[in-house]
């Protein structure tokens, strides 16, 4: 069965309701990590619908800059839903953009 494309083929970017801070997660129960939906009251969990590996390299050009060396680079996309309040949404995890320091000082 091959596999369907991410979002159906169709574009895709996260919308203001995920930026600036306003998309925030945790661990759960166990090391697994969550994400929270912004529009919910409280700690409605985001469904992860799907993902895909927009970026991967072989090598992380930022690895010249730290002491300790990632053994890629890469982003990953994700669909998220909530099935509370029928939010619906993108975001992305990369280590090959933002790398450190305060995030209040990036903005």
């Amino acid at each position: 069965m091959a596999k369907t494309k991410f979002n159906k083929g169709k574009a895709y970017h996260g919308s203001d309701d995920v930026t600036e801070g306003k998309l925030k997660g945790e661990t759960c129960l166990t090391d697994y990590f969550c994400f929270l939906c912004p529009k919910c009251e409280g700690k409605q969990i985001l469904r992860v619908l799907e993902y895909e590996v927009r970026v991967h390299k072989e090598e992380n050009e930022y690895n010249e800059f730290y002491e300790k060396k990632a053994t890629e680079g890469f982003t990953l996309a994700f669909h998220l839903h909530c099935e509370n309040c029928g939010f619906d949404d993108f975001t992305k995890i990369s280590n090959i953009g933002l790398q450190q320091g305060d995030i209040r000082e990036q903005q």
